[in-house]
């Protein structure tokens, strides 16, 4: 297999797209990740993704710097908020910790 190496030079107003890109991405996975914890830490209640993506449009009117983002680069960052775990490398206490940590509904199933 042959790897390659890419190096660019982005001008200064993508410079600052970039900085804006990763730096909402950033925000909606974190806020993501923290509604998601705190409905079920409150209320046990399990929050899918589709549920999620419409409180983040919904969130879109209250924070007007989101719309400056490609929706896109957000709807990859709150879909990074899932675990993602080999099959391969599920032991029973990784499993209980899954279900506890995350709702039955988003968790990858065995």
């Amino acid at each position: 297999m042959r790897g390659f190496r890419f190096r660019f030079y982005p001008t200064l107003k993508q410079r600052r797209y970039l900085a804006r890109a990763f730096g909402t991405a950033r925000h909606v996975f974190n806020w993501g990740l923290g509604t998601k914890r705190d409905a079920y830490a409150q209320h046990k209640e399990c929050i899918g993704f589709v549920q999620l993506s419409r409180m983040l449009t919904a969130s879109r009117t209250e924070k007007p710097w989101l719309a400056k983002v490609d929706r896109q680069i957000q709807t990859q960052a709150l879909r990074g908020c899932w675990p993602s775990i080999n099959p391969l490398q599920w032991t029973p206490r990784s499993l209980t910790r899954l279900r506890r940590l995350w709702c039955a509904s988003s968790a990858p199933r065995p």
